[in-house]
């Protein structure tokens, strides 16, 4: 079984109806992760691979200002299934983020990931964000 990890970046989630449903896909779906509300809003999403395409097919059927994939990984075995927990699993999957009408928080952003081992958490960070981390007190 295939383990993928996904982070999307939206120009804006707001809408009650998302945040009601794609919490309810992911978890009907079995991954972990989270969705950070605010302008932009982050999704990250991780677990069996088909169940993440699964999920991304579910997210492009809902209207989006613009939904774009910004990092993908995928590893040979998934150690995030099962109610099992290694390094860099979500324990489940959580909203977090901002008010509605204020800019996300590049620290709650930072907070809500969590790369593998393997994983540089900066680079991941620029790389959905699109732009240098230089203030490491952010991370």
């Amino acid at each position: 079984m295939r383990c993928r990890t996904v982070y999307l970046h939206a120009h804006h989630i707001y809408a009650k109806k998302k945040l009601r449903e794609i919490p309810l896909i992911a978890r009907r779906l079995s991954l972990r992760g989270f969705l950070l509300s605010g302008k932009p809003g982050y999704i990250g999403i991780q677990g069996e691979a088909a169940n993440v395409a699964r999920f991304l097919t579910a997210l492009r059927r809902m209207s989006w200002q613009s939904l774009e994939m910004r990092f993908e990984s995928e590893e040979a075995v998934c150690t995030c299934v099962g109610g099992v927990s290694g390094a860099g699993c979500y324990d489940s999957f959580d909203i977090i983020g901002s008010p509605p009408g204020q800019k996300s928080n590049l620290r709650d952003l930072s907070k809500a990931l969590r790369p593998s081992e393997t994983a540089d958490k900066r680079k991941i960070l620029e790389t959905i964000v699109k732009y240098e981390v230089k203030d490491t007190n952010a991370l």
